[in-house]
């Protein structure tokens, strides 16, 4: 995961220092700003993480599943600068397997979330070419819907089956330091590619402000494929 966040960073900071170079180059970049904007309908595949920060504890990855909506809005008319929001709506799924209790098989874990991103964008034209680059750097509210763990037994409970807990239910989760918290607030850094002002590749990476649950955080790094029109 750390290598992955250096690899981001290095390539905003790679497309940044091209957009600056642009931008002193060039005595106006009016050319360049799309006054209208654009819209973004996307899929996301989010490989993330579960950062315990508690000693002898295991970091959790887990698999995230993103389809969403974005708006970019110009804010200069002479600076190729946007702000861009949407929704989106994540299904995340892990199963950990528990080697050390005899008595269990494994743990799945389901969640669905709610995602508004709040991004400011940089967008500028490779020349001669149909290429845009948009470095961003924003922040990601989310909003997490449902979420259960199940635990299946190789050894069946005393009740003869497999049980389901609510992540958000301090009884189900014993206790408050274990409980799921519903809002999230995170930070991101990205660069999204456009080709023909149609076609979107974009990679990013972020993570939450706060925590999931008693000192744990979730890590998230986001491959994108979108449609702009």
């Amino acid at each position: 995961m750390k290598k992955i966040k250096f690899i981001v960073a290095a390539m905003f900071l790679a497309v940044s220092s091209s957009a600056f170079a642009q931008f002193t180059s060039s005595s106006s970049q009016s050319s360049n700003v799309n006054a209208n904007g654009w819209s973004t309908f996307y899929f996301q595949l989010n490989p993330s993480k579960i950062s315990v920060d508690i000693k002898d504890s295991k970091d959790q990855s887990f698999t995230g599943l993103t389809l969403g909506y974005n708006r970019a809005f110009s804010v200069s008319s002479s600076l190729p600068v946007y702000f861009e929001t949407g929704i989106a709506v994540q299904y995340s799924f892990f199963k950990n397997d528990d080697d050390d209790d005899y008595e269990t098989d494994d743990y799945h874990y389901h969640m669905v979330s709610a995602k508004v991103p709040l991004n400011i964008l940089y967008n500028f034209k490779i020349p001669n070419s149909t290429i845009e680059i948009a470095p961003y750097l924003g922040a990601i509210l989310r909003y997490n819907i449902w979420g259960e763990e199940k635990v299946t037994f190789s050894y069946k409970n005393k009740d003869g089956e497999d049980k389901t807990y609510n992540l958000f239910d301090k009884k189900d989760m014993d206790g408050s330091d274990y409980t799921w918290n519903r809002f999230q607030i995170g930070w991101q850094i990205g660069v999204n590619a456009r080709f023909s002002n149609k076609f979107l590749l974009g990679l990013s990476y972020g993570s939450d402000f706060f925590e999931i649950y008693k000192k744990a955080k979730i890590n998230t790094t986001s491959i994108t494929l979108g449609y702009c029109f």
